[in-house]
């Protein structure tokens, strides 16, 4: 924690003293005029940063008996790092320009500068910028949309509303708060005023300030409960509909699923295609495959990787349309190989490109391919935990029993605790190790995988690793005879974005869940592509039906500040619904790729 004592008040008999024109308690003239302070802990909710003037400083202080801060507050709440500033004279930085030091919109831009730049920033401000306005509405209202566009519009910003001395002042403040944030959906209000009638919070006599420590504390916990029960979620955004449009409206055929291999079907590795940035790569399968992408296949399952990237990037795959749809299929770091499972249709002559936005070697291997009869239905199961070496113990090769009928299975798989880099395969037991892989992992990440797995005759499938690691699986589905859906694969649609505010703005809270409208409002369950991008911790996201508690498994895992893709096949609720639930805070995203039908 770093202080920063500006200036101190000259002690004074009188109960108030005033500075650049605003009163101030004479508790607080024995102490610094300017505060800052530096939470450097890291919380599941992200970082914070806090800005205030006179008000705020009883908020800041942490010695002879004041403490704890608001900062630390929002630190016992699940928030960091947290980052305040307050001070005497504070202001937006619209009218001070003699005043650097009192300009929050400068301090701002400074921790920016400096690296830090959170997505949510606490605001108490507003007595000293409404003496300066001569008490004009219009005048403040601007001063408000100044800050508001230092802030961005990709960042939350929660204001608290004030009391002053002369009513005039105060409702000319808050009023152009009201105003200013009926034009910024990212400007949160909190009611100060109300709050402090409510709760008996005493004023001083200046009906700015508040008396000492206790009143200061009781404000600093009502101020941070506010804004983590506010800001740490995600917003529902107002274009977010009941339900997509019926599957008849979309067309396609349902079709049913035939497992193959797995197999390896391309690895530019060793063809020397490697892609550039930007670069598109058709890939034909009916030549790679010619004995299993035969004319009757329209969409295919893969695991497609991304090899050796020059950086961090995207793969996006789909059926060589005109128009590169806005989506991600693999997400990948630096020079690290990362892979996803991708359902995608195939053009009329059995292609599908894959785009990639950074320079990469691009590795498909085969799970299976979707013809219109003869082949299994699927029927979506709550997620279920099949299989966890960190309590049965790890093996190199590991036998998982799969539900009985099932000719194959929808599972994710995860891996944990690996001290070297390696990967998985998962096939039927029985055969040979194949060479492909659902899952690539670097040093101690936890990297999740989906896969359709083929069962074997005595109703298992195996899991290779070829390094030691920790595997966990959660069964997601079974394809068989006996089951009843089929599915419509679509080019992918992207149903859900917190960063931009398709259906819910701002990162998903910590154990949040949020409802999407993943696919058409008949369909029973959907496939997609969940990203989870930025958590503030190490996390995960858990798609399932809405009303299903997600227990212990999860869809796809991210490292702290990372972006990482899984596919994800799913039961939805009526209306095909699908609910995500967080484990930390993140931001996530999802992509529709087809649904299933009866």
């Amino acid at each position: 924690m770093t202080w920063f004592a500006v200036a101190l008040a000259a002690s004074s008999v009188a109960s108030i003293a005033s500075v650049n024109g605003v009163a101030t308690p004479a508790a607080a003239q024995e102490m610094p005029i300017f505060v800052e302070l530096d939470k450097p802990s890291i919380g599941p909710r992200g970082p914070v940063a806090v800005v205030g003037d006179s008000v705020m400083l009883g908020s800041a202080y942490e010695t002879n008996g004041w403490g704890p801060s608001v900062a630390q507050m929002l630190v016992d709440r699940g928030w960091g790092p947290v980052r305040m500033k307050a001070g005497m004279g504070f202001q937006t930085g619209r009218l001070n320009a003699s005043n650097p030091g009192a300009d929050m919109s400068r301090w701002l831009r400074q921790q920016r500068g400096s690296g830090f730049d959170p997505h949510v920033i606490m605001v108490s401000i507003g007595p000293n910028e409404i003496l300066m306005c001569n008490g004009s509405r219009a005048c403040a209202a601007a001063s408000i949309r100044y800050f508001m566009e230092v802030a961005g519009a990709d960042h939350e910003v929660w204001w608290s509303l004030i009391t002053m001395t002369k009513a005039s002042d105060q409702n000319a403040w808050n009023e152009a708060l009201v105003e200013v944030a009926a034009q910024y959906p990212n400007l949160t209000l909190w009611d100060w005023p109300t709050a402090q009638q409510v709760h008996g919070i005493p004023l001083a006599g200046d009906r700015i300030h508040l008396p000492g420590p206790a009143a200061y504390r009781a404000r600093s916990a009502l101020m941070a409960d506010d804004f983590t029960a506010r800001l740490g979620v995600a917003k529902r955004t107002s274009d977010m509909p009941v339900a997509l449009p019926p599957s008849s409206f979309y067309g396609g055929n349902p079709l049913t699923y035939r497992p193959t291999g797995p197999t390896r079907e391309l690895d530019t590795r060793e063809t020397g295609q490697r892609l550039p940035a930007g670069g598109t790569l058709t890939v034909d399968l009916a030549a790679l495959a010619p004995e299993i992408v035969t004319p009757d296949v329209q969409a295919v399952a893969l695991n497609v990787a991304a090899a050796d990237p020059a950086a961090a990037g995207f793969l996006t795959v789909y059926p060589c349309t005109p128009e590169r749809p806005l989506a991600a299929s693999v997400n990948f770091p630096p020079r690290q190989p990362r892979s996803a499972q991708v359902m995608t249709l195939l053009s009329p002559t059995r292609t599908m490109c894959v785009f990639a936005n950074q320079a990469a070697d691009v590795v498909i291997d085969l799970q299976g391919v979707f013809v219109p009869t003869g082949a299994a239905r699927f029927t979506p199961t709550e997620p279920t935990r099949l299989l966890d070496t960190r309590a049965s113990g790890r093996q190199q090769v590991m036998t998982v029993p799969a539900p009985a009928g099932a000719t194959a299975v929808a599972v994710t798989l995860t891996v944990v605790n690996g001290a070297t880099a390696g990967f998985i395969s998962a096939f039927p037991c029985g055969g040979t190790v194949p060479v492909v892989a659902n899952v690539n992992w670097a040093p101690g990440e936890i990297v999740a995988g989906a896969a359709f797995v083929p069962v074997a005759a005595d109703g298992t499938f195996c899991v290779f690793t070829n390094s030691p690691v920790d595997v966990v699986v959660d069964l997601t589905g079974v394809f068989g005879p006996a089951q009843r859906l089929r599915f419509v694969p679509s080019t992918p649609m992207r149903v859900l974005d917190t960063r931009g505010g398709a259906r819910w703005r701002g990162p998903i809270g910590v154990g949040q869940t949020i409802d999407v409208p993943a696919g058409p409002s008949d369909v029973a369950a959907i496939s997609g592509t969940v990203v989870i991008i930025e958590p503030y911790v190490d996390s995960y996201l858990t798609g399932t039906p809405c009303g299903v508690q997600p227990g212990q498994t999860s869809s796809v895992s991210g490292a702290r500040g990372g972006i990482m893709a899984n596919a994800l096949t799913v039961g939805v609720s009526s209306g095909g619904t699908l609910c995500l639930f967080s484990y930390a805070g993140a931001h996530a995203v999802f992509d529709t790729t087809g649904w299933w039908v009866p």
